[in-house]
């Protein structure tokens, strides 16, 4: 049996999922996309009266709360709680969320931050702090270490909204656009992608980990402990563009050398092993599922990497003078290791239908991730170099990103129409 579907009956990944909330997300989704497209075209041809810095909120907005939190608030109340408890809190606070990124959505484009757009993320805050508190409630009893990450996730995503916060008064003093006015944006962005997004992902896949005969939790307290530690110190690696004093650097290097001793920590669990043999043994790779968990996982371990060395002065200086290259590494966790783990989650929930449309479709929607990060490398070290970038960089830019909407659009063709009764997984 394949490793990946060695997963109890009761393990809560097949089951009726909300079709008009997972539609939504995805929808999301490709809209973000096709923002992406159409700020790289930005570069072959601009169109006129269209204010880039605009567009570029509204796509990381609707990128972090459209979809990644969205299929986030749709998982794991089903992973986590028992079929007794009401579902309606949830979907009421996830509707009201959704709202609230479509005003975001129609707002940024037009005026950027200004009231609307303002009014429609304070509310949204709101709404985050009603999830996690009906989450942390409901689960209250769960003693699982799927359900510590969980909590540590979400308190994670409540703290972030300190940044948010934070802005109102810094633009009062009128710190506007200064290293304060920054620095609020960035601690709300870590503690986002690197707190909530990537603990609460990895509380999804922890608690299948967790419905498996013969679950070591004992292997996995070190790394799960040493993953949630990593998050507080490596915040500094945001402040680095700023060449703060040497005890900054130690304290991101701490952050990041706590990830690496957790992958090791993960490396040494007998689930991996197992994993690692059935990868050896072609049958990782026999599905999509664990074909997209191994490029997730992969992404990961280089984002780490990248930590690692952007706490070297060096490489934190690079980092700092190319954008290319924070959009890059942007991009290697947002999509490669978040957005890629959440569709091979949502695949191996039996969410889409098996066959030449997914196929197709991941293979673009793959092919436009890695040919795109591969062109913004390609862009970062050229400035570094002070190469002089070949003419139609920016028209291969926009071609590749191009097959990541029409990729998705064909995955999200073979999406499941009914809603089919819960079924173990064979």
């Amino acid at each position: 049996m394949n490793p990946a579907q060695e997963i109890k009956k009761d393990s809560g990944l097949v089951y009726d999922w909300p079709r008009a909330q997972l539609g939504s997300a995805l929808l999301f989704f490709f809209v973000i996309q096709s923002l992406g497209l159409l700020m790289r075209w930005q570069f072959v041809k601009p169109t006129p009266g269209l204010n880039y810095s605009f567009f570029l909120h509204a796509h990381s907005h609707v990128a972090l709360l459209g979809w990644m939190h969205a299929v986030l608030a749709i998982a794991l109340p089903r992973a986590f709680l028992a079929a007794e408890v009401s579902r309606r809190p949830y979907q009421i606070i996830f509707w009201l969320s959704q709202i609230c990124v479509l005003g975001m959505l129609l707002s940024f484009p037009i005026q950027g931050y200004a009231m609307v757009s303002i009014i429609f993320s304070t509310l949204f805050l709101f709404c985050s702090y009603a999830l996690a508190y009906y989450l942390r409630r409901d689960t209250a009893r769960d003693l699982s270490l799927s359900r510590q990450l969980l909590a540590a996730g979400l308190f994670f995503m409540v703290l972030s909204s300190l940044g948010p916060w934070s802005l109102g008064p810094i633009i009062a003093l009128k710190f506007g656009k200064t290293a304060p006015y920054y620095l609020s944006i960035y601690f709300y962005l870590h503690f986002q992608y690197n707190g909530w997004f990537m603990l609460g992902g990895s509380a999804l896949g922890l608690r299948l980990l967790e419905s498996r005969t013969g679950f070591q939790r004992r292997q996995w307290r070190i790394p799960v402990r040493c993953f949630y530690w990593s998050v507080w110190p490596t915040l500094a690696l945001s402040a680095l563009w700023l060449e703060p004093p040497l005890w900054v650097y130690l304290i991101g290097a701490l952050g990041a050398g706590l990830q690496i001793v957790s992958l090791i920590g993960l490396g040494r669990s007998s689930e991996f092993k197992s994993w690692f043999q059935g990868l050896l043994k072609g049958q990782i790779l026999s599905d999509w599922p664990g074909r997209l968990l191994l490029l997730s996982g992969l992404c990961f371990g280089a984002k780490a990497v990248l930590q690692a060395l952007t706490a070297l002065p060096f490489f934190a200086s690079m980092a700092a003078q190319q954008r290319a290259l924070i959009i890059f590494y942007l991009h290697l966790v947002l999509l490669g290791c978040l957005s890629i783990f959440l569709l091979a989650y949502l695949i191996q929930a039996e969410i889409f239908r098996k066959g030449a449309s997914l196929n197709a479709g991941l293979i673009l929607f793959i092919s436009g991730f890695l040919g795109s990060e591969g062109l913004l490398l390609y862009q970062g070290f050229s400035s570094w170099l002070g190469w002089t970038l070949l003419g139609s960089y920016y028209l291969s830019l926009a071609s590749v990103s191009l097959l990541l909407p029409l990729g998705f659009l064909l995955i999200t063709l073979s999406l499941k129409q009914q809603a089919s009764k819960p079924q173990p997984l064979a």
